[in-house]
């Protein structure tokens, strides 16, 4: 033999999945002896049996995966031969279902390699070498393993690493060391660990939520010994966190439910002059102390925190087999019943039930004032927990879970601010501030006159129409006034751009109003 290698594998119990490796090559030879490559495999990993789920491919969590740490490729650059940073990035992986048709993807070429991998949803074997290697490549290829119960063929990935050994002198030896994480992709575990290891959980972009995301989740499950519990006071803190937030923006949303009918004026005033009508608005807004986008602001930053709650908790193995109320699985749908193949799944038809509740609380208002927009908007509001239960239906129990405390959570915020009004200012500014002051000063004055004065059933459901007081003397100037502004809401050219169904509904009101009118004008010449 020319050349003797040495292997030594150690593991203390404070490794955890750790395990240290060192191969010594020492040659045997009286002379030189060059060594092109060593090439250390990375291991398989193959798909784990996972319900069917249409929007997320089992083949995008297999994959090859490494850090380089050198400087980044040259635009356009993307050949196996060259050094560098691919994109510019540290981590790459490469997904089974890009390897393309021959299933294999090139070598790629690391100037400064710290770690490369090979893992598919839940576990990761994580090769690092103890001192940095130049000129390191990596590459993976499919495979399948034997069939499963159902006789079908098991997809999965292998890959491996090489690197240059160079020439040993006669007796010489050299020796290389790696540690080999081989476990769960448990991100506390992986957090641990030198050089962004924990890079392999893959949380994407909004990795910056889903960090902190996943330690709070261990720490709460520690806590409370449940997985299933860690979630919901998870979700809690979550929305206990943004509540003064949310709380701001129902305010401002009934605020702008109030201002609905004002808003229309202006719009009808300034229908021809759009960029009069914008400066109008602007100035309305300001004046009334109210944002239409504030409502917004919620939904807006809900959804990073959705994503990077999303992306935690698709790989986090600590779920995976974790017991919760009739789920089995929490990584996994909560299945209670097989129907025809199809599964029966509770909790997210309980989510699309809480989600439907949130939005009957606050239900978008389609009075004839509402604009097109508006009008397009709130039919779009109508199907969202129809959409959500679509997707959410095929994913883990334990993100459904998360959806459906928040819709709780949200619910039980919109009932604590339910009755939260404009104030007293704020609502004189609706119209012509002064003169309605003074109108209201001379109402008042008639209902202390004459508080006593009870009227009919019918003549309180006309004064309702108007918007009258139900009490009193009825102001004749005041009973012309209200007669116009509700019918303004009813001019033949509204009632054009409706449905049918609405414009019927419309008119009926109309005439009910026109009723109204009549009835108390008749009242009023009487008694004059």
């Amino acid at each position: 033999s020319n050349l003797r290698i040495d292997r030594i594998y150690e593991r203390s119990q404070d490794d955890g999945y750790v395990l240290k490796h060192r191969t010594v090559f020492t040659s045997l030879r009286d002379v030189p002896m060059a060594i092109e490559r060593i090439r250390m495999s990375l291991g398989s990993s193959f798909q784990i049996p996972r319900m069917y789920n249409p929007f997320d491919q089992a083949s995008t969590y297999l994959s090859v995966g490494y850090y380089n740490d050198g400087a980044p490729l040259a635009e356009g650059c993307s050949c196996a031969t060259c050094s560098g940073r691919i994109d510019g990035e540290r981590e790459e992986f490469f997904q089974l279902n890009e390897m393309g048709p021959t299933g294999k993807i090139e070598p790629r070429r690391l100037s400064k390699a710290k770690w490369a991998c090979v893992n598919n949803q839940f576990f990761v074997n994580l090769l690092r070498p103890e001192t940095e290697l130049s000129d390191l490549r990596v590459w993976g290829e499919s495979v399948q393993s034997n069939q499963n119960e159902q006789g079908e063929e098991v997809l999965g990935i292998s890959g491996a690493i090489s690197f240059p050994l160079g020439i040993l002198q006669p007796s010489e030896s050299k020796e290389f060391a790696f540690s080999l994480y081989a476990g769960p992709k448990d991100y506390v575990e992986l957090s641990k660990l030198s050089f962004e290891q924990k890079k392999v959980m893959q949380f994407g972009v909004f990795w910056w939520i889903s960090e902190p995301l996943s330690w709070s989740l261990n720490k709460l499950s520690s806590l409370f010994g449940s997985y299933g519990l860690g979630i919901i006071f998870l979700t809690i803190i979550v929305k206990l966190i943004l509540w003064p937030l949310t709380a701001q923006a129902t305010r401002s949303q009934k605020k702008m439910q109030a201002l609905q009918g004002p808003l229309a004026k202006l719009r009808e005033k300034h229908k021809g002059s759009p960029q009069k009508l914008n400066q109008e608005m602007m100035k309305f807004y300001k004046e009334h102390k109210v944002n239409p986008f504030a409502g917004c602001w919620p939904i807006l930053i809900q959804i990073p925190i959705f994503l990077g709650m999303f992306w935690m908790l698709r790989s986090a193995a600590e779920l995976y087999g974790q017991e919760f109320l009739w789920a089995n699985d929490l990584s996994e749908q909560d299945s209670v019943v097989m129907l025809q193949g199809f599964s029966l799944n509770v909790l997210p038809i309980f989510m699309v039930l809480t989600q439907w509740y949130q939005m009957r609380l606050n239900p978008m208002q389609l009075g004839p004032e509402m604009s097109e927009a508006q009008r397009i908007n709130a039919k779009m509001m109508r199907f969202m927990p129809f959409m959500f239960l679509v997707f959410l239906y095929f994913f883990s129990s334990a993100l459904v879970l998360y959806w459906t405390i928040q819709n709780i959570m949200t619910i039980l915020q919109t009932l604590l601010t339910k009755n939260v009004v404009l104030s007293d200012a704020n609502a004189d500014k609706e119209s012509k501030a002064r003169e309605k002051g003074f109108e209201r000063i001379r109402d008042n004055a008639d209902e202390v006159v004459s508080a006593n004065e009870e009227v009919d059933e019918d003549n309180r459901r006309y004064r309702n129409l108007l918007g009258l007081k139900v009490r009193g003397k009825i102001d004749a100037e005041k009973l012309e006034l209200r007669y116009k502004e509700r019918m303004k809401h009813y001019s033949p050219k509204r009632l054009a751009n409706m449905t049918e169904q609405k414009r019927i509904s419309a008119e009926e009101k109309r005439d009910k109003i026109n009723e109204a009118y009549e009835s108390l004008k008749k009242e009023l010449d009487k008694e004059s």
